[in-house]
């Protein structure tokens, strides 16, 4: 676990108000929020201002893969198990919701006590006494880890059913083309092998000259590692696209 973590940029604060801890209608109501949460993604959490202690119900547990825990928990514990880039941000935001009264909702990861990084969607809202000042800051997760993951493999595959990926063999002067290429041009090339004249009249006329020659400087320098240009490529009924390569 990481040390030395600071404690919600020194949030603990002060209050006048009188606070009617009823144990047993506490107890009841954290029985009830944990039933209803041991079979979904969700987890409560509240964190008493004035005392700086941090209760966790067990669908927060059954996020970060923990069994729990009978001993004290504060903002320290919270703090321990977010991802360390994410953390500046974290505080930065805890620490408007609680001075300004600003709306905490934010997407962070944390890790669990199996090296998991999970994402996760927290809200909360911090209740203020009769003097307007802070004495609680409540709020829930939503672990979205499998959306997240969703997402991103339907982005990788979007990415790559939309790109054109090739490779020229200089020596041979053949392109291997993906079927990401008939897609893109919506028609089929009429040889079989995609050779570095075929390749040139897809480019458009006025973009040729140049990349072309940009082409050739590319190739005959040894210190160059990465192409990346943009031109007109031909799709079908002699339309042009701008693509980047």
């Amino acid at each position: 676990m990481r040390s030395n973590l600071p404690e919600l940029g020194n949030l603990k604060m002060s209050s006048t108000m009188p606070i009617n801890n009823n144990i047993n209608l506490e107890i009841f109501n954290h029985f009830v929020s944990d039933q209803s949460e041991l079979d979904t993604k969700t987890g409560s959490w509240e964190i008493n201002l004035i005392t700086n202690e941090l209760f966790w119900s067990e669908g927060i547990y059954k996020i970060i893969e923990r069994k729990s825990e009978t001993k004290k928990l504060n903002s320290i514990s919270e703090l321990e198990i977010i991802h360390p880039e994410d953390l500046d941000f974290v505080l930065k935001k805890k620490k408007e919701a609680i001075e300004k009264g600003t709306e905490y909702r934010i997407k962070k990861r944390i890790i669990t006590d199996t090296n998991k990084i999970k994402y996760i969607i927290s809200f909360g809202k911090v209740i203020f006494d009769q003097n307007k000042l802070p004495f609680k800051f409540i709020g829930i997760y939503l672990d979205i880890t499998d959306y997240v993951e969703i997402e991103e493999k339907n982005k990788l595959v979007n990415k790559l059913s939309n790109d054109v990926i090739y490779e020229w063999d200089i020596i041979k002067d053949e392109y291997t083309c993906s079927e990401g290429l008939k897609k893109f041009i919506n028609y089929n090339l009429p040889n079989k092998k995609v050779r570095s004249n075929d390749w040139k009249k897809l480019i458009h006329p006025v973009d040729l000259k140049k990349e072309d020659e940009n082409w050739i400087k590319f190739i005959k320098n040894p210190n160059a590692s990465e192409w990346i240009k943009e031109f007109r490529f031909k799709k079908n009924k002699n339309s042009y696209s701008y693509i980047e390569e």
